[in-house]
C-alpha cells in the first residue's frame, strides 16, 4: 500500500500538466474579462470616462506579451475543453457540468462576431478601437441585435468563469470566509459593466442631439468593408462549429465502439505495470 499513498501524495502535490494548463489559462481569461468589464463600468461617468481608462486598464493586453497570452490563452483554453469532451468515457453529463460546457461553447461564436466586427475591423481597414466607436456600433447601429449580443456574451463568459473560479478554490481553507465578499463582487462587476455601457448610449445620443455632425464623425465603415468583415466571421464561426461537431461525433464513435464490441480499457498503477514487466523478463 505505501507506493500507492506515494503516488496519490505525489499526483496531490503536482497536479496533471492538463488541468494546470486550464486553470492558468482560464484565469488569463478571466483578468482580462474583469478589466474589460470595469472599463465598461466607467461608462457610468460618461464616454469620455470611459475611453480615457481604456488606455490604462487594457493597455497590457495590447503589448506583444498581453497579446500572446490572451490568444495564446484562449486557444489553449479552448483546445483543453474540446480534448476534455472528447476524452470522455461516455456522452451522458451531470447537469452541472452540462451547464458549464454548454456555456463554455457559447463563447466562441460571440467572441468570434465582436473579435471579426472590432479587431479586425482595426487590423484591416484601421476602424477606430474607441469606445465611442463602439457604442456607435452597438448602441446607435444595431440595438436590437448586436448590442444584446454583447450582454448576452458578456453574461454567458462571467458566468462560465465564475462557476470555473469556484471550482479551483472552493475547497481552499479561506473560501468559506471570503465567500460573500467574492459574491458580492461577482454579481456587482457584471451589472457595473451593463450599466456602464446603458449609460454611456444615453450620453452618445445626448450628444448626437447637441451636435448634427457628431454622428458624421462616425461614418468610417464602407458597405464592402461590412460584407467582408461579415463572410470572415461566418467562415470561421463554421470552421468552430464543424471543430465542435468532429469532437463530438469521434467520442460519440468511440462509445459506439466500446458499447458494440464491449472494450473494456483497464489500466494498472505504473508500479505495478513494472513489476509484472519484470516477471515477465525475469520469471
Amino acid at each position: 500500500m505505501a507506493p500507492l499513498a506515494s503516488a496519490g501524495a505525489t499526483a496531490r502535490r503536482h497536479p496533471p500538466i492538463v488541468r494546470t494548463l486550464r486553470l492558468t489559462t482560464g484565469l488569463i481569461l478571466f483578468s482580462f474579462a474583469t478589466s474589460h468589464f470595469l472599463n465598461h463600468a466607467c461608462g457610468i461617468l460618461r464616454l469620455p470616462a470611459m475611453d480615457a481608462v481604456r488606455l490604462v486598464l487594457l493597455w497590457p493586453w495590447r503589448t506583444a506579451v498581453g497579446q500572446t497570452l490572451l490568444y495564446g490563452s484562449l486557444l489553449i483554453h479552448g483546445g483543453l475543453g474540446l480534448y476534455a469532451i472528447f476524452r470522455r468515457r461516455h456522452l451522458w453529463i451531470p447537469p452541472s457540468e452540462l451547464a458549464q460546457i454548454l456555456l463554455g461553447l457559447s463563447i466562441p461564436p460571440l467572441i468570434i462576431i465582436h473579435a471579426t466586427n472590432v479587431r479586425l475591423g482595426y487590423l484591416l481597414f484601421g476602424l477606430p478601437l474607441t469606445y465611442p466607436w463602439l457604442i456607435y456600433r452597438y448602441w446607435f447601429l444595431s440595438p436590437f441585435v448586436g448590442l444584446p449580443r454583447q450582454f448576452l456574451l458578456l453574461l454567458v463568459l462571467w458566468i462560465h468563469g465564475c462557476i470555473g473560479l469556484r471550482s479551483a478554490i472552493r475547497f481552499k481553507p479561506w473560501y468559506p470566509r471570503w465567500m460573500p465578499m467574492l459574491a458580492i463582487l461577482a454579481t456587482l462587476i457584471p451589472v457595473l459593466a451593463i450599466s456602464g455601457i446603458i449609460d454611456a448610449g444615453h450620453d452618445f445620443d445626448a450628444r448626437a442631439a447637441q451636435d448634427q455632425a457628431f454622428l458624421a464623425r462616425f461614418k468610417l465603415q464602407t458597405p464592402e468593408q461590412t460584407a467582408a468583415l461579415s463572410r470572415i466571421g461566418e467562415t470561421l464561426i463554421l470552421i468552430y462549429l464543424g471543430l465542435v461537431g468532429a469532437v463530438f461525433a469521434l467520442s460519440g464513435a468511440r462509445e459506439w465502439h466500446q458499447r458494440r464490441f464491449r472494450a473494456v480499457n483497464h489500466r494498472l498503477p505504473r508500479w505495478q505495470a513494472g513489476a509484472r514487466a519484470a516477471r515477465v523478463l525475469d520469471p
